[in-house]
């Protein structure tokens, strides 16, 4: 049986990483010098990574044949289970690896009462994140109170979350304390909500975002959410501005 050390090497995940990154370096530097001529390199980079992408599949398909019932540690179990809780906990008691929750805010919520009615934790090993707020389902909390109800009831030392969006290609991420950690070519800075042109890149404000990443599509978003942005450029997300629309893409789901 192949162990999942040699898998990983097979695989070739360390090139594909080293492809997008150096697509994303040239990305920047094409935007820092108005190169056009580097959008030829660019795209190549691209069907590079894509045909990556494909022969990792198809690697991945073949060892989980070879090895029947590690399908789960290779990266192939789970789901998207919208209300289905009780198959949700079900598998995730079945596999007995590491495994990651993903869930907006409400829905998380929702499923810490349907625990603690029946008085029950999550699988050990489990690593809770959240990726969103209540989308008009649920009153609006602080996140650090969310995350106390969520740590308590779930019983995880810290809940992990995901700031992103459909505009953004890149994500930011937090490994607790609502404390977020953009990529290099993701960039946060905040606005002053009575000024839109009052551009800060420390203390608190509107939500403004510059993603590189975002090759064929605007890399400049004005969120209407609200946070603190540190010197360090970790940032926090408090909540919405006032009377913004409720946004997410799972509401197309709902």
């Amino acid at each position: 049986m192949m162990r999942w050390e040699t898998l990983r090497e097979e695989l070739n995940i360390g090139d594909m990483l080293e492809t997008v990154i150096s697509m994303l370096a040239d990305s920047y530097t094409a935007l820092e010098h108005e190169n056009t001529r580097l959008s030829g390199r660019i795209m190549r980079k691209d069907e590079e990574v894509d045909a990556l992408y494909r022969n990792t599949m198809e690697a991945l398909d073949k060892w989980i044949a070879a090895n029947p019932g590690q399908g789960r540690a290779a990266g192939r179990g789970g789901g998207f289970y919208l209300r289905d809780h009780a198959k949700m906990l079900a598998d995730m008691s079945a596999d007995r690896g590491p495994k990651i929750l993903l869930g907006v805010s409400y829905a998380l919520l929702d499923l810490a009462e349907e625990l603690a009615a029946r008085g029950e934790k999550l699988p050990a090993g489990t690593t809770v994140m959240e990726t969103g707020g209540m989308k008009g389902r649920r009153e609006e909390i602080s996140k650090a109170r969310m995350h106390s109800i969520l740590r308590e009831t779930f019983g995880a030392d810290e809940i992990h979350s995901e700031y992103g969006m459909a505009e953004l290609m890149s994500q930011a991420y937090s490994k607790g304390e609502g404390i977020f950690q953009a990529p290099p070519w993701m960039r946060i800075a905040v606005r002053d909500l009575a000024d839109p042109f009052d551009i800060r890149h420390e203390g608190r404000g509107g939500i403004n975002i510059i993603d590189l990443a975002n090759l064929d599509s605007c890399a400049f978003i004005q969120t209407q959410d609200v946070g603190r942005l540190m010197a360090d450029g970790s940032f926090t997300i408090d909540g919405r501005v006032a009377r913004s629309d409720i946004r997410g893409c799972n509401l197309l789901v709902q």
